[in-house]
C-alpha cells in the first residue's frame, strides 16, 4: 500500500466500487502536471485500404494526413478511431498551423466531422467546436469565406446544422453568418433547402441568448466551483456557456464575470468529465488518457498543517510498482 499525503484544497478525488479516478486538468482552474501520453498506436488495415490507430501497440496518429484518410471511412469507424486518440486530434487537427493550408484539406475535416454527427459523436465535436480550438475556429471561418462550389458549401452547412441540432450551445462557434458571402454560387436546391433551415435554427439559439437578463450574468455567483454529479457523469451535459467576446465590449462587470468564470470552469471540468464517462463505457485504462485510476482507495484521516488541511489517502500499488514516487508528479499539486 502507499501513503500520500496532499492539500485537500488541491485534489479532486472521485471514489466509487473501491477505485479512484484522479484527474489530469488540461488547463483553466488547474495546470497540467504529470500526464503521461497513452501507449503508442499502430498502424493496421481496414479492408487493405486507409491506416487505422491501434493503441495497444506501434505507433499514433502524427499528421494531419492520417486524420485525413479518414474522410474515406465509414463513420462509425472514424469515430472510434479518432476516440482512441482524442489527443493527438485536439493537437494535430484542432491546434496545429498546419490546419487549413489548403481548401481541400479543410473540406476533407469537415467530411470527416459531418460523419461523427451521424453516430452522435457529441463528445469529439463538444471539443471541436469550443473555445479551446480557437485556432482551428479561424481556419474554419476562412475557409467559409472562400467556399467555391456547391459541394463545399452543402457540406459545410450540413455539418454546422447537423452540430447544432446536436449541440445547440456551439452556435456562437459556427461563423454562419459569413456563409452570406457564398450566396452568389450557383447553388441547387437541396443546398437552399439546408441552407434556409440552418439559418432558422442559428436565429433561434441567438434570440435565446440575445433575451439573457442581468440575472442570468449574475448566476456565477450561485455556482458551484466544484464539479457536481450531474456534470460529470454524463457525456451529453452541455453547460450553459458563452462565448468570450474578442471584440466589443460585454454588456457589463457580472457579464464579463459570468462568461469567463464558466468558460475557466468547462475548461476544467470537460476533461474530468471525458475520463469518467470512458471509464464507465468499461474501456480500458489504456485507453483513456484524461484521467488515472488507482485501485482500493481509502482515506485514513485529515490533519492540518500550515498549508492548510492535509488529507491523507492510501491506496493499492499492485499495479505500480514501477513508479518512483518519491520523484513521481502524479500526486503533486494539479495532478489530482
Amino acid at each position: 500500500m502507499a501513503q500520500a499525503h496532499r492539500r485537500q484544497s488541491q485534489g479532486n478525488e472521485v471514489r466509487g466500487s473501491g477505485q479512484s479516478l484522479a484527474h489530469r486538468p488540461r488547463g483553466g482552474m488547474m495546470r497540467s502536471v504529470g500526464r503521461s501520453d497513452p501507449p503508442a498506436i499502430q498502424g493496421r488495415r481496414n479492408n487493405g485500404s486507409t491506416p487505422l490507430a491501434n493503441d495497444d501497440t506501434g505507433k499514433r496518429y502524427t499528421s494531419i494526413f492520417q486524420f485525413l484518410q479518414l474522410c474515406n471511412e465509414a463513420p462509425n469507424i472514424v469515430a472510434r478511431e479518432i476516440q482512441l486518440d482524442l489527443k493527438s486530434f485536439q493537437k494535430v487537427v484542432l491546434n496545429s498551423q498546419k490546419v487549413g493550408e489548403s481548401n481541400d484539406d479543410m473540406y476533407k475535416i469537415l467530411l470527416i466531422l459531418l460523419k461523427l454527427t451521424k453516430v452522435g459523436a457529441v463528445q469529439i465535436l463538444s471539443e471541436t467546436f469550443n473555445s479551446r480550438s480557437h485556432q482551428f475556429h479561424c481556419k474554419l471561418e476562412n475557409y467559409v469565406r472562400t467556399v467555391k462550389s456547391d459541394k463545399e458549401f452543402k457540406t459545410t452547412i450540413e455539418l454546422f446544422y447537423a452540430v447544432l441540432k446536436l449541440l445547440p450551445q456551439t452556435w456562437t462557434f459556427l461563423p454562419v453568418k459569413h456563409l452570406h458571402g457564398n450566396l452568389s454560387l450557383p447553388l441547387s436546391s437541396s443546398s437552399s433547402e439546408i441552407f434556409r433551415s440552418l439559418l432558422s435554427a442559428y436565429e433561434n439559439e441567438q434570440q435565446k441568448d440575445e433575451t439573457d437578463t442581468e440575472d442570468d450574468y449574475c448566476e456565477y455567483k450561485n455556482t458551484s466551483i466544484l464539479p457536481l454529479t450531474s456534470e460529470i457523469n454524463n457525456e451529453m451535459y452541455q453547460p450553459k456557456i458563452r462565448a468570450n467576446i474578442v471584440e466589443g465590449p460585454y454588456d457589463s462587470w457580472e457579464h464579463y464575470y459570468d462568461t469567463q468564470f464558466k468558460l475557466l470552469k468547462e475548461d476544467f471540468v470537460a476533461s474530468l468529465r471525458r475520463g469518467i464517462c470512458d471509464y464507465r463505457k468499461g474501456l480500458d485504462v489504456k485507453e483513456i488518457s484524461d484521467i488515472r485510476i488507482y485501485d482500493n482507495v481509502r482515506f485514513v484521516g485529515l490533519s492540518f498543517s500550515t498549508n492548510g488541511i492535509v488529507l491523507t489517502i492510501k491506496f493499492d500499488c499492485t499495479k505500480l510498482r514501477k513508479i518512483n514516487w518519491e520523484h513521481s508528479k502524479r500526486l503533486i499539486y494539479g495532478s489530482l
